[in-house]
């Protein structure tokens, strides 16, 4: 709590702002405290990703062609599950459900056409996707020709992108008449047979379920299907619905520990958390984003290499290390990062995660920071923002880049850069000023209804300079809580920019945020 000696110290604060201070504090001590609460012995952190429409009618069309009526029960869940969310999806997921149920009533066109777009990364690919999964709905016209089905390929992606792209291939010359090859069939169900601790491969749904449809379409032998079948029952949410992953233990563990950081208190549990993720780096140096998962990737690696260098322990000085040496090898030839492998595309959020994983001051690395600092500059648009990522909300990339750059003016190995980088910092900064809502919050796009997390993604980009905005967005924070927690329209978006949900990934945004402001006013 703030105490009055407080505000005596800085007469110009007014009671509102003595009691929002109080608020935040109190906020960010309820959200610490229900993060440590649901922590485990070993310092790690789960929650559960919510039902999603787009996987719950593949897994309902899934059981509809397996006929076997011990899966009856469940497939009326998914039904209602399905029923319930109608009246509030997008058209697209309105259509999907519609080719399920009401197939009279459903469009192909409409389905296709309101596919969402918006975030350029593979989208040719997705189309493809999306294409095989409606006409396997239902939507005939949509149907692959032999010349196209020829061209459905797979490799070198990540492996649940690699196993959903070989399922559609498989979907695909089915379709179309073109006989499937066995080597298509046999990588299905190597992936299916060797799913990991989750039951599900990669702990990836929406990959687990198209690999079974494919295999049951060109009749793969029943028991092997329905023995899939049964691994995926097992992640069947409450409400009927079936989530995009089984896990996030990674991202949730390290995002919630670097909130706890800078929390009073509470540096011994992101310590523990460290030593958890320390335990699961994988051989190549990187993390994979949850419990079981073998694809590592840079977003996660970035953020635990960030942890475990703030925990400031000798005994982390290898793994550092070695998570070094990965972002360096996966980074696109020194031009920017991707974010599974070294010949895919780079993206401003994981190149900015690299730059803040890394220490500024330290020379062996200066070559490779400096070019991934200038690929932040050039990625930058006109009016100061970036590329969206996994994230729908435009002020993560923002908030992330504007961290990178000041660490950058922190350091004098990058005194030729300051002007340039001064300039894009404020080029960012006054866009999210003009795009602050009247509410005080900020929405995933400028001119879009205000949410918690893309309000705690721009508070972290301001500078102190802007300490009225940043507390203006901290209120807002304030009332999107209830009972210590905070809650928040889904941020993460997969296959890319099909929206999921992690509650708690609201709280440790929210947590971050609070400490960011909190901070200002020690």
């Amino acid at each position: 709590m703030i105490s009055t000696t407080s505000q005596d110290r800085d007469p110009d604060r007014t009671a509102a702002q003595v009691i929002l201070c109080a608020e935040a504090n109190q906020l960010r001590q309820a959200i610490s405290t229900h993060l440590l609460h649901r922590s485990n012995e070993d310092g790690s952190l789960d929650d559960q990703c919510e039902s999603r429409i787009f996987e719950s009618v593949l897994m309902s069309l899934l059981l509809d062609r397996t006929k076997h009526t011990q899966f009856r029960l469940a497939n009326n869940k998914i039904t209602r599950f399905l029923i319930a969310e109608h009246s509030g999806a997008d058209r697209f997921h309105k259509n999907l459900i519609d080719f399920l149920i009401s197939p009279k009533s459903a469009s192909a066109n409409g389905a296709f056409t309101h596919f969402p777009r918006g975030l350029q990364f593979t989208q040719s690919r997705k189309e493809i996707v999306f294409r095989s999964i409606l006409a396997e709905l239902g939507a005939q016209e949509l149907n692959f020709s032999a010349s196209e089905a020829l061209m459905v390929g797979y490799g070198n992606q990540a492996n649940w992108v690699n196993i959903v792209s070989c399922a559609v291939r498989v979907l695909a010359h089915a379709q179309s008449g073109i006989v499937v090859g066995k080597r298509d069939t046999d990588y299905l169900r190597a992936a299916v047979s060797t799913p990991g601790p989750t039951g599900v491969y990669e702990g990836h749904v929406f990959a687990h379920i198209m690999a079974l449809l494919a295999l049951q379409r060109v009749g793969t032998a029943e028991q092997f299907v329905v023995d899939g079948i049964h691994a995926l029952l097992r992640h069947q949410r409450e409400d009927g619905g079936f989530p995009f992953v089984t896990t996030m233990k990674t991202f949730c563990t390290v995002t919630a520990a670097l909130g706890m950081l800078q929390c009073p208190g509470k540096e011994d549990a992101a310590l523990r958390a460290a030593s958890y993720l320390v335990s699961v780096q994988q051989p190549d140096g990187g993390w994979g984003y949850g419990f079981g998962v073998a694809q590592t990737d840079a977003d996660d690696t970035a953020y635990c290499l960030e942890l475990i260098r703030s925990c400031n322990q000798r005994h982390f000085q290898g793994p550092i290390r070695r998570a070094e040496a990965y972002l360096v090898s996966i980074s696109a030839h020194g031009a920017g990062v991707p974010t599974f492998k070294a010949d895919h595309t780079p993206e401003v959020a994981m190149t900015a995660g690299a730059v803040n994983a890394f220490d500024l001051n330290d020379v062996k690395y200066h070559r490779v920071t400096t070019s991934w600092l200038q690929s932040l500059l050039e990625r930058q648009k006109d009016d100061g923002t970036f590329e969206r990522s996994w994230s729908l909300s435009e002020a993560n990339a923002i908030f992330r880049s504007l961290k990178a750059f000041r660490g950058a003016l922190s350091s004098r190995l990058f005194q030729p850069m300051y002007d340039r980088i001064r300039m894009a910092h404020s080029a960012s900064v006054q866009y999210l000023l003009a795009a602050q809502n009247s509410d005080g919050g900020w929405g995933q796009l400028a001119g879009s209804a205000s949410d918690a997390i893309s309000t705690a993604y721009s508070i972290l980009a301001l500078p102190p300079e802007n300490a009225a905005q940043i507390w203006q967005g901290i209120s807002f924070i304030v009332q999107s809580s209830d009972s210590g927690r905070v809650y928040s329209i889904p941020d993460q978006a997969g296959p890319r920019p099909i929206p999921w949900n992690v509650p708690v990934l609201a709280d440790v945004t929210a947590l971050w945020a609070l400490n960011h402001a909190l901070a200002l006013d020690s």
